[in-house]
């Protein structure tokens, strides 16, 4: 009985969500069609309908007039009515951004240079980044559905502390610490795995993600869901060796492809900022473009072995992504030449993300927004 009992909720919650999805995508749709679309009765949409507009997630637009004379109602999204906050914890920095339903960011990106440090005055300013976007969109704090925040470090399947970081100022650093200050439900994400929740990485294919950023990460999606792997370790790229006895990486290996393509390697060739490497890439800086030319070759080896692994998309973003337009086409002829299969070229597996840097906060944020009809 108490078996029957649970599938039924989760046949509703999984029928909430796949209602709330259709709508989202389809304004102004009328419960026949919801009901057609989804294979569901027109009882259930009507009730599933109703749950959504009292929980003031869609909203009734105007009567229609079908073929046979009857009104019925219309139904959109109210994407303005929830929202949910991202906050992007690096080593080097901290991010927050704002959601709507629709998982449209709404108002500015707040990044401020800030060390990650596990004490108190740094837990305030997470705080202090929180309360700055409510207040710069006037937000109350009904209206946010949730604030997923993000460490590089692995986290248990609770996202209650961090499990594993080459980091020491995050290892064993627990969610209830870094949400002090915050005074809605937090939930705590390895960066990789909150990245995964980024609509624009899901493709209706199988994608393998890899972000270039100050460290080196990956995340798996295999039909859409994450790919977390035994231990939560999965797409963790940055450690893939590259030379058996290379460049030394802050793991303590040796050769590791984080070691020969993180984004410091770029930056502190220019002086600390990835804008003017390739400001003087452009000026024609012959140093820059042999330390780009290095780069991409060892980039290229990666994604050629993350291709013959996982014969999945391979969507390059980060930091870095923004300036694929320097490289992407090096990395593709590189792959050509490579490729032991002939059946495609490389510009149909390697793809830039459209985010950018943005993907592991907005991916955050997502978890909220994906679970906004569920919870109801």
């Amino acid at each position: 009985m108490t078996g029957t009992k649970i599938d039924t909720i989760k046949i509703r919650q999984l029928n909430r969500e796949q209602t709330f999805e259709y709508i989202k995508k389809n304004p102004m749709a009328a419960r026949a069609d919801v009901a057609k679309e989804l294979n569901l009765s027109f009882p259930t949409v009507t009730s599933i309908v109703t749950e959504l507009e009292e929980a003031g997630l869609i909203r009734a637009e105007k009567s229609t007039t079908n073929t046979g004379g009857r009104s019925s109602m219309a139904y959109s999204c109210d994407e303005n009515a929830r929202c949910a906050i991202g906050i992007q914890l690096s080593e080097r920095y901290m991010k927050g951004l704002v959601l709507n339903l629709q998982g449209n960011v709404i108002g500015n990106v707040i990044t401020e240079k800030l060390k990650f440090r596990s004490d108190d005055n740094y837990r305030r300013k997470i705080g202090e980044l929180y309360q700055r976007l409510v207040r710069e969109m006037g937000l109350k704090e009904g209206e946010i559905l949730g604030v997923g925040i993000t460490v590089e470090g692995l986290t248990d399947n609770e996202g209650e502390r961090v499990t594993c970081s080459f980091t020491e100022q995050m290892s064993d650093v627990r969610r209830e610490e870094l949400a002090k200050y915050i005074p809605v439900e937090t939930r705590l994400f390895h960066d990789m795995t909150a990245a995964g929740y980024n609509q624009k990485l899901k493709l209706g294919q199988n994608v393998f993600y890899l972000s270039l950023n100050s460290s080196i990460g990956g995340t798996v999606l295999v039909q859409d869901e994450v790919y977390n792997g035994n231990h939560n370790r999965a797409g963790e790229i940055g450690h893939m060796r590259l030379e058996k006895n290379g460049r030394r990486c802050y793991c303590g290996n040796y050769g590791c492809f984080d070691a020969y393509c993180n984004t410091l390697i770029l930056k502190d060739a220019a002086g600390g900022e990835l804008k003017d490497f390739f400001a003087g890439i452009d000026q024609g800086n012959r140093e820059y473009e042999r330390i780009l030319d290095e780069y991409v070759e060892r980039l290229s080896d990666a994604v050629f072995n993350i291709r013959m692994l996982y014969d999945d998309t391979v969507l390059i973003g980060g930091e870095l992504g923004e300036y694929a337009d320097y490289f992407i086409e090096k990395v593709w002829g590189i792959l050509d030449s490579q490729d032991i299969y002939r059946e495609e070229s490389a510009k149909d597996y390697v793809k830039v993300c459209e985010d950018g840097e943005n993907v592991i906060a907005i991916g955050a944020a997502m978890y909220y927004i994906n679970q906004a009809a569920v919870r109801l």
